[in-house]
């Protein structure tokens, strides 16, 4: 993971902000049922705090959120997208 890559922040969203430690950044948390809706509104604004961007509505698709890999390409897209 390098200084721009969001995983590592991601990681820690989902260990402080809801108690889950993943053995993989590419663990499917929805099919491995670790999260439900309510922790999934925890987390997207968890991972927005930290890594300071607003995930649009538009962007709220399951795939996106699957995994932290996932995510981290969501953010990443939206960075690209803002600069």
């Amino acid at each position: 993971m390098t200084a721009d890559d969001p995983r590592h922040e991601i990681l820690a969203a989902f260990r402080d902000g809801l108690g889950i430690v993943l053995p993989s950044t590419s663990t499917d948390v929805i099919a491995a049922r670790l999260v439900d809706s309510l922790a999934l509104v925890t987390l997207i604004a968890e991972v927005e705090e930290r890594l300071d961007v607003e995930i649009p509505f538009e962007s709220l698709d399951l795939d996106n959120l699957r995994s932290v890999d996932a995510i981290a390409d969501l953010v990443t897209g939206l960075r690209s997208e803002a600069a």
